[in-house]
């Protein structure tokens, strides 16, 4: 494949995928709650829908008064609390009961006035000289006893179980519990309050997450869903609308898209976009493989571009917002013109080609709108559309292939209109559509098809019966710098083309081509014999090889004005072989007598043989006209046939048809069909008696 056609194959791919990425995704994929709807969304069928926003409010509300699952756990408060307060009372013993050998040293030991004031930074609190006095004759089991007094008031709060957020409440509960104790002193009680007061405290109740959560999982799922139903045909969201969350949910249930993720999508549409274009390639190898196609790398590019260009149409006739009814707005897809790749297609390259791009264009669209009722319009109408190419004469003919078009597409409607219960407003509805597609396929058509043409460098028949127009410039050129060529490419497009219907060939692009075969004459006209209005011929003053380069010159300068004026190139390939490499055998045979040592090659043109069915038939044409038309005054009626076998056959032993696929039962044809037509024009005529004679 050439870069210029992977070039095309790449783009088409990529504008195609994107295009019809944004069509079907739009709606589900890029709307949100708040956005302004761009089009109505109407229900093609009834749905039951879950709410997932009002479920979520109600299962909200259930859990509105909902409390985490708590559990007791005492291994924070057994570990670390009791255990803070374990060493602080054993820090209170230690400094409160001494040993005798201590006690006999006396109060005014240094120790004394120590152990005090590590009973104050034990509390936390500064302790009078009296109550020092006290407490310094506390015994052992005195302190043991508050302790464990201490570790009761403080085990009976918390472990009943404390939050976090209690604990603080807790230890004030506690304290207060030690003001009111009634088994300590007054003095006890303070030692006792100001060791819990500075024993941190954790929490003896945590939340249970597994019952916790298997709780909450009991409770949402005892609320009732909250569904919706929308009813076929209700509209859901009109154009211009808000979208509200309701709304977006109703448009999510319609898509059944609410596990659709873009890339999916895009994937989805890249890989069956990818699949039809590999489709078009075998198609196009294996008719040209087949001897059916002649270059299958343009035909595809033709094909893929034609196909692009109407997908573009897609997302913008969908769009269309015509009308508020039902019809208005799931009908519009019988507008999208996809017989517009039918006519053109047909036109640019022929039937089997436009019948295999409508199949793939049908799958494409089928997939894009989800509307078989459309497709099946868009088939039929594309169809009969391609009917009528056949007969396609001029541009105006086009529009009986979009009456056709809109025929077909309007039988689809009706039978739409009876099975779906369609009102009869709608029915009129459809029908305008139909109407409107004919005339995007004809308006399309009429519009593009030049420009494909041009960028494909393809002749069809439009463009032919264009250039066979006698005012274009090259025709008004040969008429008035050489009359008698003029009419001899006349003479010789009716025998080619009467040659080329008997035998089944392209008769337009026969004529058309016979038209211009010759137009290398305006260069020199005066050397060609039709063009020499006396009896001087140029030809006598000079040598035979001079003359020949002459005559022969004139399919090189044909085919350099053919390029200038950007006539199709087969044109003007048929322009360059309309001679083959045949032999100037006038020439050669005048250069003979003078020299007989001069080769026959010499005078030969320099151009290939007939490549076409086409290009032979245009030089069979060429050289009965020309030698029928100098030799018929010296030939009977029985004669021309035996000199037309005669000319035809020594083109044959000269080996011009090899190159091309023309038979002998064509050849055969050809003749009985150029003896008919010749001896209509060149038949012989009654001699009008004189005015003189009249009279006598």
């Amino acid at each position: 494949m050439t870069v210029s056609n992977r070039v095309v194959f790449c783009v088409t791919l990529l504008v195609m995928t994107l295009v019809m990425f944004q069509g079907m995704a739009s709606s589900q994929l890029f709307w949100k709650v708040g956005d302004v709807a761009t089009r109505t969304i109407t229900a093609d069928r009834s749905v039951v829908y879950e709410d997932k926003e009002a479920t979520k409010e109600k299962q909200e509300a259930a859990l509105k008064n909902f409390e985490d699952v708590y559990e007791t756990n005492l291994d924070q408060f057994n570990n670390l609390t009791l255990v803070s307060i374990d060493r602080a009372f054993e820090d209170l013993q230690d400094i409160l009961v001494v040993d005798e050998e201590t006690a006999a040293k006396g109060s005014d030991d240094e120790s004394y006035d120590e152990r005090h004031k590590q009973l104050d930074d034990l509390l936390n609190s500064d302790i009078s000289d009296e109550d020092w006095e006290t407490l310094s004759t506390y015994t052992v089991d005195h302190v043991e006893l508050l302790h464990r007094q201490a570790v009761a008031i403080a085990s009976d709060v918390m472990g009943k179980g404390v939050k976090q957020e209690d604990l603080a409440e807790a230890k004030d509960q506690l304290l207060e519990n030690v003001n009111q104790s009634y088994a300590f002193s007054e003095l006890d009680r303070k030692i006792v309050y100001r060791i819990l007061e500075n024993t941190k405290f954790y929490p003896t109740s945590e939340i249970n997450q597994e019952d916790t959560e298997s709780r909450r999982q009991e409770i949402l799922e005892s609320v009732e869903p909250v569904f919706y139903t929308i009813q076929k045909g209700q509209t859901v969201v009109s154009k211009g609308d808000t979208i509200t969350e309701e709304q977006y949910a109703g448009i999510q249930a319609l898509s059944n898209d609410n596990d659709r993720s873009p890339y999916k999508l895009g994937l989805g549409i890249l890989m069956t976009v990818f699949l039809a274009f590999a489709g078009v390639v075998v198609f196009n190898k294996w008719r040209t493989n087949r001897g059916k196609g002649s270059d299958w790398q343009k035909n595809t590019a033709v094909i893929l571009v034609a196909m692009t260009i109407i997908t573009i149409l897609f997302p913008i006739i969908s769009s269309l917002q015509i009308g508020t009814t039902q019809s208005a707005i799931n009908l519009v897809h019988f507008l999208i013109p996809v017989p517009a790749v039918t006519v053109m297609i047909a036109i640019l390259l022929g039937s089997s080609e436009a019948i295999y791009a409508t199949l793939v264009m049908s799958i494409l669209f089928g997939i894009y709108t989800s509307d078989i009722f459309a497709v099946f319009a868009n088939v039929a109408g594309a169809m009969a559309a391609m009917t009528q190419i056949k007969v396609i004469h001029r541009r105006t003919d086009l529009t009986m292939s979009a009456v056709y078009a809109t025929a077909a597409m309007a039988v689809v409607a009706l039978i739409y209109y009876l099975v779906s219960g369609l009102s009869g407003n709608g029915l009129l509805m459809l029908l305008g559509f139909c109407v409107g597609n004919g005339f995007l396929t004809l308006m399309l058509t009429i519009g593009l098809l030049p420009y494909l043409e041009n960028a494909f460098n393809i002749t069809t028949s439009l463009s032919l019966m264009e250039l066979c127009d006698p005012n274009t410039p090259l025709q008004r050129l040969l008429m008035n710098k050489a009359p008698g060529t003029y009419q001899h490419s006349l003479m010789v497009a009716n025998l080619a083309e009467a040659a080329a219907l008997r035998v089944g060939a392209d008769a337009q692009l026969v004529r058309t081509a016979a038209y211009y075969h010759d137009i290398g004459k305006i260069k020199r006209p005066e050397f060609f014999s039709e063009n020499q209005m006396t009896n001087e011929n140029p030809h006598d003053k000079i040598a035979p090889t001079l003359s020949t380069l002459i005559i022969t010159s004139h399919v090189k300068d044909g085919v350099a004005m053919a390029k200038e004026a950007r006539l199709p190139q087969t044109i003007i390939d048929m322009i360059g072989q309309h001679h083959g490499n045949t032999v100037v055998g006038y020439f050669y045979y005048k250069a003979k007598k003078i020299d007989p040592s001069v080769k026959m090659d010499d005078f030969r043109y320099n151009a290939k043989r007939p490549q076409t069915r086409e290009a032979a038939i245009l030089m069979i044409a060429d050289t009965v006209e020309a030698a029928v038309r100098s030799n018929i005054n010296h030939l009977g009626h029985g004669q021309v046939e035996g000199f037309i076998r005669q000319l035809i056959k020594e083109k044959m032993d000269d080996k011009q048809f090899t190159e091309c696929n023309l038979t002998f039962r064509d050849i055969r044809d050809i003749t009985d069909e150029l003896m008919r037509v010749i001896n209509t024009v060149y038949h012989k005529r009654v001699n009008y008696p004189d005015k003189k004679s009249l009279t006598k």
